[in-house]
């Protein structure tokens, strides 16, 4: 059985995908950032706080848990403007908020991982950051930067037996994307080329127990932007 870690895994994506993974195959560890949780498969993990990573991996390994697989689903978004409204310090806190706990996430997860001799770690992009789109300038750029972490850190640790993926699936149908997203760009991408979360999950399972996955998945081709 293989130990499974989600980040983000109470809600959206996260939570899809522990429903879908077969528990006599997998343990699924879920990380969140609220603080009443008392599951004992529920940590902590709070990507605003300096030294979440090191806290989280400590209780861990407390508990004798030692992830075979990560699948980082958490993010922190930041509020749409277009750029001229976009202040320094404002895209700065997002890239600090979002990149830096990523780079912890992966150095930490990777290291144990390197010293069996083998590991996987899916990160989750987004196809905007392929495409480009108004008003996202923090979110294009931060999952344009989680690229760059998975072919870093899947050049060095492949060789080890460590592989590192990152999926960019488009616009999923969810209540959140809803509410979140405009009419007007519901329609531009196309409403019956909404991605149906359970299929993005599924991708995300699909690659996961791939023995040799590719860095750099895409779901949601037909998507407009």
């Amino acid at each position: 059985m293989k130990t499974i870690l989600i980040t983000g895994g109470l809600t959206g994506l996260g939570e899809a995908i522990s429903k879908l993974l077969d528990p006599t195959e997998f343990q699924v560890i879920r990380t969140s950032s609220r603080h009443e949780n008392t599951d004992c498969h529920i940590y902590q993990w709070d990507m605003t706080q300096e030294g979440a990573t090191k806290s989280l991996f400590k209780s861990l390994k407390a508990d004798g848990i030692q992830p075979d697989i990560v699948i980082h689903c958490a993010h922190i978004f930041t509020p749409s403007n277009l750029v001229f409204s976009v202040k320094s310090d404002q895209f700065a806190r997002s890239l600090e908020n979002n990149i830096v706990p990523t780079f912890d996430l992966l150095k930490t997860a990777s290291k144990s991982m390197s010293r069996k001799g083998e590991g996987k770690i899916l990160l989750l992009g987004s196809l905007l950051s392929r495409r480009g789109g108004p008003g996202k300038v923090s979110y294009i750029t931060e999952k344009n930067a989680l690229t760059g972490l998975a072919l870093a850190f899947s050049n060095e640790l492949s060789p080890r037996g460590v592989h590192v993926s990152i999926l960019h699936p488009g616009l999923i149908d969810t209540p959140r994307i809803r509410a979140q997203m405009s009419n007007e760009v519901i329609q531009r991408v196309g409403e019956k080329n909404l991605l149906d979360i359970k299929e993005v999950a599924k991708k995300c399972i699909e690659i996961i127990t791939l023995k040799e996955p590719e860095i750099i998945y895409e779901l949601g081709e037909n998507q407009q932007w």
